[in-house]
């Protein structure tokens, strides 16, 4: 039943907006009846310009669904002609603007390098929304990819109401802009090389070396930019196959002026149309170069003739079969360098059989970082590396990580925007550990109240502190941090360890690039997480298949803090004789009261605030660091 309702105000006074309310109850807008993700829908009835808005209810509030706003992706704009072309030819429309390439521009001069340290999409497309006002439609061209702009539209339906379109090029003239792009220095004003330093830092040389490629230095821009951009072909095909984003090419666009139409038309919810002058004056503008382009050789023929031997053989090792098939699929003729290459009967076996040129692994303290090393390191035959620093300020900072050949890189790393982006942009290997935190809080006890790292080599010296309090206001200390002003001692306690955790979430949330493992698959479901490793690195000849934690039950048994912790409770449990892993969690689990459970709650809340909540209670439910009842603590050495 619906219940019509006046809005004075909120559209505009002299407008006379109306809408009607379909809801789920008779008696009017019950907001804690609401559904929290699907939302109800409303429409707005502008008199005025006969108009109709959806409105969405999502976690009970009621607001706009944006639908004046679209998005144009590509794998880059580079100063190609035609990928600025577009642009001008849909600002030719006098009821649409778009805008051109931010993410091209704006990181050079805004300190915003990184995807993470620009504007959330969400955030822009509200601004967006807002200059909107005076056009029918505005979009933004190439500021954001395909795969975030999919993400924008499926999560939250807010923003269902959105067009998207994703470009793309012939792949050898892609590669082509790419690489001059980068050698010219990406067109800066200001004679800054902080965007070709960043860059470089994020070439992945030991993935090439280890192909056979030749090594190249850091001054040989085109020759490192060549080959950087052959990876990109391979994600190009990755991200077409797994998104639902229309994909055309620019050059079908640039020849067919009935597609141009009907697809701006489209990004415009037919809210325009082109008449036969419009069209003829955006097509006006594509011949000839615009200010700040160069000339660039568009012709796929020539620039292979230009390509020297170890570029067609770096295309052979780099470029999949399967990417080749994609562009292919979409009217680009590639026979020509596919005759240029090689056989490439073994690069399957070659890439197979060797461990990932770049692995990084980052995990919560004392979620067993040893333990996966070793791990790593039986399967593998690599060695770790580590930043050589002491304590966690440098947790954060990403020019701790860094690769040398046949080394993975394993720390407790926080996942920020600056590391994130230099991951996704290697096509780096990446492996998260986490673990329970209450099993984190008696692992930390134990670590400093025992140093049971000192046999080696990271002993942390006297915590005479720790050791001086009962047991329960240890464990207090140990969930919210403490400061021993006369010994100088400090610990910050396990909030920062939720926080390295929800980094992690979060860049599962952007990267499909990605295995999380949990401290419990490793130690009771050693086979399938060794195995999930494996298929992970997608190595066909592992070193080994099987790790034995040898030493695992005679550390349990001989525990210092299991006896410790018999002792200090057993007026309330009794005595315990034996000290095996069952016992202990009951030890463990009875040790906690209510105000230690109400101090973890309290942080859990804090760390993961604004966190999706249907996705942090998947996975509280899937990786269990919040259960109690789930806590299977061994205590480790060097854990």
């Amino acid at each position: 039943m619906g219940l019509l309702v006046a809005m004075s105000g909120w559209l505009g006074s002299s407008h006379k907006d109306w809408f009607s309310f379909w809801g789920p109850r008779q008696s009017g807008i019950d907001q804690s009846n609401l559904p929290k993700r699907r939302g109800i829908s409303v429409l707005i009835r502008t008199r005025e310009r006969n108009l109709v808005i959806m409105m969405e209810t999502y976690q009970g509030t009621l607001r706009l669904v944006i639908k004046d706003v679209f998005f144009v992706t590509s794998w880059g704009y580079a100063a190609d002609h035609l990928f600025g072309w577009f642009p001008k030819a849909i600002n030719s429309h006098p009821e649409l603007f778009a805008l051109l390439g931010h993410e091209g521009s704006r990181p050079k001069y805004i300190k915003e390098r990184t995807r993470g340290q620009r504007p959330p999409i969400s955030s822009f497309t509200y601004f967006l929304s807002d200059m909107s006002k005076t056009y029918e439609a505005i979009g933004d061209c190439y500021s954001y990819r395909a795969d975030a702009v999919e993400r924008l539209i499926t999560g939250d339906p807010m923003f269902s109401g959105i067009q998207s379109l994703n470009l793309i090029r012939h792949p050898v003239v892609w590669l082509n802009f790419y690489t001059l792009w980068r050698s010219r220095h990406m067109r800066t004003s200001d004679g800054s090389s902080e965007a070709i330093e960043w860059e470089w830092r994020i070439n992945r040389g030991p993935y090439f070396e280890s192909l056979g490629i030749r090594g190249v230095d850091r001054e040989d821009v085109d020759s490192w930019s060549f080959l950087q951009g052959l990876t990109h072909l391979n994600q190009i095909y990755n991200e077409n196959k797994l998104l639902h984003i229309k994909t055309l090419p620019i050059e079908s666009i640039a020849e067919d002026r009935d597609l141009f139409a009907r697809e701006v038309a489209r990004l415009a919810r037919n809210r325009i149309s082109y008449s036969h002058e419009q069209l003829t004056k955006a097509y006006q503008l594509l011949p000839g170069l615009y200010r700040g382009e160069n000339t660039v050789e568009c012709s796929p023929q020539a620039i292979l003739d230009s390509w020297k031997p170890w570029q067609f053989d770096s295309f052979n090792k780099v470029v999949s079969i399967e990417s080749i098939k994609e562009f292919e699929s979409f009217g680009y003729r590639l026979g020509e360098i596919k005759t240029r290459m090689k056989a490439r009967a073994n690069v399957t076996n070659v890439l197979g059989s060797k461990p990932p040129a770049k692995l990084f692994i980052s995990s919560a303290r004392k979620s067993g970082t040893h333990a996966l090393r070793s791990i790593i390191n039986s399967i593998t035959g690599y060695n770790y590396i580590e930043p050589d620093v002491v304590g966690g300020d440098s947790y954060d900072d990403y020019r701790m990580v860094n690769w040398e050949r046949d080394c993975f890189f394993s720390w407790h790393s926080v996942i920020t925007p600056e590391l994130s982006s230099m991951l996704e942009s290697g096509g780096v290997k990446t492996i998260f550990l986490v673990r329970n935190i209450y099993d984190i809080i008696f692992s930390f006890y134990n670590h400093l109240y025992s140093d049971v790292d000192a046999d080696i080599g990271r002993s942390i010296g006297k915590n005479t502190l720790i050791r001086s309090v009962p047991f329960q206001v240890g464990l207090c200390m140990i969930i919210n941090g403490y400061f021993d002003q006369k010994t100088g001692e400090r610990f910050d306690g396990i909030y920062s360890e939720l926080v390295r955790m929800r980094s992690y979430f979060e860049y599962c949330a952007v990267s499909k690039n990605v295995l999380m493992l949990s401290f419990n698959s490793l130690f009771t479901q050693n086979d399938q997480a060794i195995g999930r490793i494996i298929r992970y690195l997608e190595i066909s000849k592992p070193l080994t298949r099987k790790y034995k934690f040898e030493k695992r039950e005679e550390i349990t048994r001989s525990s210092r803090l299991g006896r410790i912790m018999v002792k200090v409770l057993k007026h309330r449990k009794g005595a315990m004789e034996t000290h095996n892993t069952n016992t202990l969690r009951r030890i463990l689990v009875n040790s906690l009261d209510e105000c230690h459970v109400s101090m973890v709650t309290n942080l859990f809340q804090k760390a993961f605030e604004g966190f999706d909540p249907e996705i942090y209670k998947e996975i509280l439910e899937r990786f269990e660091i919040s259960d109690i009842s789930a806590n299977t603590y061994v205590p480790l050495k060097g854990d």
